[in-house]
C-alpha cells in the first residue's frame, strides 16, 4: 500500500500513472474511461504541464477505482500544514455541542415542514434546507473530532 509519504515524494504525473497502473486499466483504457481524446489523455499523462482539471479528479478515481490522485493532493498539502489535532472535547463543551445539534436540527426541521407544506420543495427553499444540512454536519464534525481526540488517535476504530 502506497503511505501519504511516499506520496508526497512523488510527482502527480507519477501518482496518476500508479493509480491507473494500481487499477489494471491500460493507459488507453482509463484515457477513454474518462471520455478524453487521445491527444487529450496523453496531455495530461506526460511530463507536459497540462493537468487533469479538478473536477475531473472525482471521476478519475472512479474510473481508476482509488483514491491515489486525491491522495497525492492531500499528501503534498499535509507536508505545508502539518496532520490535523483537533483538542479533546470536555463534559460541558460536549453538552454545549449538542444543544448546537439540536438547534441545527431544529433549524432544519421547521424550514423542512414549511418547504414541505405545499408538496413541493422551491430552489429557493431547497438552497435553505442545504444550507441548514451543511451548518448540522460541519457542527456535528466539529464534536465528533473532539471526541476522536479523546480516544487518541484519529485511526482509531469504534468499538
Amino acid at each position: 500500500m502506497v503511505t501519504s509519504k511516499d506520496l508526497a515524494g512523488m510527482s502527480f504525473l507519477d501518482a496518476l500513472m500508479l493509480s491507473i497502473e494500481q487499477s489494471g486499466l491500460g493507459r488507453r483504457q482509463a484515457i477513454e474511461a474518462m471520455g478524453w481524446s487521445q491527444h487529450h489523455g496523453n496531455r495530461i499523462l506526460s511530463t507536459d504541464n497540462y493537468w487533469i482539471g479538478p473536477l475531473d479528479i472525482p471521476e478519475f478515481c472512479r474510473v481508476t477505482g482509488n483514491t491515489l490522485a486525491i491522495d497525492w493532493q492531500y499528501a503534498q498539502a499535509e507536508q505545508f500544514i502539518g496532520p490535523v489535532e483537533f483538542d479533546p472535547v470536555d463534559c460541558q463543551q460536549f453538552i454545549f455541542s449538542m444543544g448546537e445539534l439540536f438547534r441545527d436540527l431544529g433549524d432544519l426541521a421547521r424550514h423542512g415542514e414549511r418547504a414541505a407544506a405545499d408538496r413541493e420543495i422551491k430552489p429557493h427553499e431547497a438552497r435553505q434546507l442545504i444550507t441548514d444540512l451543511r451548518t448540522l454536519i460541519t457542527n456535528a464534525s466539529r464534536l465528533m473530532n473532539g471526541l476522536r481526540a479523546v480516544t487518541g488517535k484519529p485511526e482509531d476504530k469504534e468499538r
